[in-house]
């Protein structure tokens, strides 16, 4: 039987969780801008419960969208993993370059004397002006076609990268470290192939990338605790 490397289950849960945080808020605010608008004792004057109506209606759209983003992340996680046969290796990679994934999937199969080296660099994507890092592994054949694995981001890792190092080291396959290199912006990313880079990024970029997306994975975590203390107040 062929070692098959995947996602965690870890993850999976914790993308669940967040899935069910969002749709009882998507519940809250539509019904909360259908209330507003049609209850004329609301106390509100007339445009200004509707602009409010409109407001609300408008988050559960953008909580909506996230939800789709979710189940799509989660639909690519599920189907993402790495076989290791006696003669080759197999991996059905999902394109996950931007802040979403790209399905379908697709099947790399490279026989062993055809795989290079596995390579993790870091990448640093920009919103609006603001860097932030990704370390980024893929699959370099013999001939230089690059398969990009996946990503690992606070919080976040599209398949269990280290586990993956040691099962192709144990195989002779060699574990490089990239030099980091600038993508341009975060939300193009998704759908441009893998190409060589602009330019390499310095170490103070990398740096202050990773302290961004720190705070803002802290940022994160108190607004799903201030969405779940909501729900119990609402409730």
């Amino acid at each position: 039987m062929p070692l098959v490397l995947r996602v965690s289950r870890a993850l999976l849960v914790g993308q669940a969780v967040i899935l069910a945080t969002l749709l009882p808020m998507v519940g809250l605010l539509a019904g909360m801008a259908v209330w507003i608008a049609t209850d004329d004792e609301t106390g509100i004057g007339g445009a200004g419960r509707a602009a409010l109506a409109a407001s609300l209606a408008i988050l559960a759209a953008f909580l909506v969208g996230c939800s789709w983003l979710v189940v799509a992340g989660m639909r690519a996680l599920r189907r993402m993993r790495v076989e290791f046969h006696e003669d080759r290796l197999e991996a059905t990679l999902v394109r996950w370059r931007g802040p979403f994934p790209r399905l379908p999937a697709s099947v790399v199969v490279l026989p062993w004397r055809k795989l290079a080296a596995l390579e993790r660099r870091d990448e640093i994507f920009r919103t609006w002006g603001v860097p932030g890092v990704h370390e980024a592994w893929t699959l370099v054949a013999a001939d230089g076609t690059r398969f990009p694995l996946g990503q690992r981001r606070t919080g976040f890792e599209s398949l269990p990268f280290e586990a993956i190092a040691a099962a192709l080291a144990a195989r002779g396959v060699a574990i490089v470290e990239g030099a980091p290199v600038e993508r341009g912006g975060f939300w193009g990313a998704m759908f441009r192939r893998e190409t060589p880079m602009a330019r390499p990024a310095s170490p103070t970029t990398v740096r202050r990338g990773r302290r961004i997306l720190q705070v803002l994975a802290q940022i994160s975590a108190v607004i799903g605790l201030l969405a779940v203390v909501l729900q119990m107040c609402a409730a």
